[in-house]
């Protein structure tokens, strides 16, 4: 029922009534039987379920939504005051429905909302649902997670300050929090689960500009849950645009631009004799990737000596860091030296 003094009761009275949830299961209100009848009489809500008190067997079938009732408000309940009694009596739905669930006698657990500080009231330190379900289950490892449609959120930090959260952005807690996603997804049925994480910093940092948590804790929990566990992982992709691509079905792991795009970009241009396209250099004789790659082959050159070169059909990239102002050498010296370069890569 979650806290007695909030709106729990209204929303479970509402929600049991619903026959959208009445169609996928047989609901259990783990509550003060005495509290839900004053709360559907003030608001006209349905109720009157049959009531089953906890020093009861609990009944083996049932059809209809009953009320699993603890007695267990021993003073004054106000409406929107936080309190202690409220705080305790909360705690001790949540303590019985895990009880319940352990012993078979329901099948999951949907919460109601609680007050945080009538929990610390009743002598409760557990920040959220979460941590109290964790510490009721024995379960060493737990994470916040959000289902929506084809979303599944998974949070590395719940109910902290903001100047906490930010420094819980650790490599170690990112790659257990990427891990215990992953495996419990595959629970779910998802035999190789794509996870984007999320960057921290606006625009996830543009390169440290805007904060360093990205390359110093990120980055590496990344490559190290793809390395040591092979875990379908990408990112850090901006927090403002991820949300929007995952609902879209792309969690990142695709290409950032569409095939026609990437076409439309590398096309070589109509003028006789380039090899140039829009911003690129592609394929020619003339140009500095040498002889080995194929026709769809696409690459940029800098002054320095830099080179870089993208073959699609082969799959392969080509990187040259030089700096040609240092050496004194000519750019027809340079075209030389990228050539032989590419072929010496190409023949690998």
């Amino acid at each position: 029922m979650g806290d007695p003094a909030g709106i729990g009761p209204e929303v479970v009275l509402k929600a049991v009534a619903e026959e959208e949830v009445r169609r996928i299961c047989v609901p259990v209100i783990i509550a003060d039987a005495q509290l839900l009848a004053h709360t559907a009489r003030t608001l006209d809500l349905q109720s009157g379920y049959d009531i089953v008190r906890r020093d009861e067997e609990f009944p083996e079938q049932f059809s209809d939504p009953i009320i699993y009732h603890l007695d267990n408000i021993t003073g004054s309940i106000e409406p929107g005051i936080e309190s202690g009694v409220a705080g305790k009596a909360a705690a001790e739905y949540i303590e019985a429905a895990v009880e319940l669930c352990a012993a078979g006698s329901v099948d999951a657990i949907a919460t109601a909302p609680i007050n945080k500080r009538a929990l610390f009231l009743a002598g409760y330190s557990f920040p959220g649902h979460t941590e109290f379900l964790a510490h009721l289950t024995g379960a060493e490892e737990c994470a916040m997670a959000f289902v929506a449609a084809n979303l599944r959120i998974v949070l590395l930090s719940t109910h902290v300050p903001l100047s906490q959260a930010i420094r819980m952005v650790e490599k170690d807690r990112i790659q257990k929090t990427v891990n215990l996603a992953n495996r419990e997804l595959q629970r779910w049925g998802i035999e190789r689960p794509r996870l984007a994480i999320a960057a921290l910093n606006p625009h996830g940092a543009e390169g440290g500009l805007f904060g360093v948590e990205e390359a110093s804790e990120i980055m590496p929990a990344i490559e190290a849950s793809r390395r040591l566990e092979e875990i379908n992982v990408q990112g850090p992709f901006s927090a403002d645009t991820v949300f929007l691509r995952a609902s879209r079905g792309d969690t990142g792991l695709p290409p950032p631009f569409s095939p026609e795009l990437v076409a439309m970009f590398t096309a070589k241009t109509r003028v006789p004799g380039s090899s140039r396209a829009l911003g690129w250099d592609t394929m020619l004789t003339t140009s500095s990737c040498g002889t080995r790659m194929s026709r769809r082959a696409f690459g940029h050159v800098g002054f320095t000596g830099t080179s870089l070169w993208i073959d699609p059909e082969r799959d392969r990239y080509f990187v040259l860091l030089t700096n040609r102002a240092c050496g004194g050498g000519t750019i027809e010296e340079m075209r030389t030296v990228r050539r032989a370069f590419h072929d010496a890569l190409g023949d690998i």
